[in-house]
């Protein structure tokens, strides 16, 4: 995911507030998440990039796609 978060917020906290959200909706709509995930109250990994300057947009794209290529063999989703 790609965002612009502007300066008054702070990184880490948008990011947490990102997981966890998405993390209530999918345990919601997809009960069967909370089968691989039920000894744990963690659903998404602890880390996550972040680049504020010196790395371009087609760099960061990279990146993202590298993260999605390595993360194809977690649980996949069947809507």
């Amino acid at each position: 995911m790609l965002a612009i978060i502007p300066p008054k917020y702070a990184i880490a906290k948008v990011v947490e507030i990102i997981k966890s959200r998405s993390a209530k909706v999918m345990r919601s709509e997809y009960a069967w998440f909370d089968k691989p995930y039920y000894d744990t109250p963690s659903f998404w990994s602890v880390g996550y990039f972040v680049s504020t300057i010196g790395i371009n947009e087609e760099v960061i794209k990279h990146y993202v796609r590298y993260q999605n290529k390595q993360d194809s063999g977690q649980a996949k989703l069947e809507i």
